[in-house]
């Protein structure tokens, strides 16, 4: 991982507890190359298992089926299931995953923004975040 990213993974550890959103999206983006709004997005039950790996699937569909009217992807073929990286598990993801509302969304606390995704608002503060651990 570059040293940069490293930086603000660090910096980002004291949120974990306190506002978990900000701990987690980023780290998903990290380890696992989604998108920000891919993180945002997701759902209690988009946490699977698929032959003994913990995998986020990526889909505008919910598990019965049906088009889930929030969840947006960039193209058709940004669906996909994203294994979760060793960093991922050993911070907790999938216990707070299990915490989270069943049925219910992992980062609650977003909101729509007015361009229909739920990072709207979280990429402006990621934004200043990184730049002050020097990262742009």
């Amino acid at each position: 991982m570059p040293q940069a990213a490293e930086e603000v993974y660090r910096a980002l550890a004291p949120f974990k507890e306190r506002r978990p959103t900000r701990f987690w999206v980023p780290a998903l983006a990290l380890y696992t190359g989604m998108r920000m709004n891919e993180a945002c997005q997701l759902y209690r039950t988009d946490l699977v298992d698929i032959d003994g790996v913990k995998c986020l699937n990526l889909s505008e569909f919910d598990q019965a089926g049906r088009r889930s009217p929030d969840k947006r992807l960039k193209t058709q073929t940004s669906e996909r299931y994203v294994p979760l990286h060793k960093a991922l598990l050993d911070a907790g993801f999938v216990e707070y995953v299990a915490n989270q509302t069943e049925g219910g969304r992992l980062f609650p606390d977003l909101t729509l923004g007015p361009d229909g995704r739920y990072s709207h608002g979280f990429s402006k503060w990621f934004g200043a975040f990184k730049r002050t651990c020097g990262f742009d």
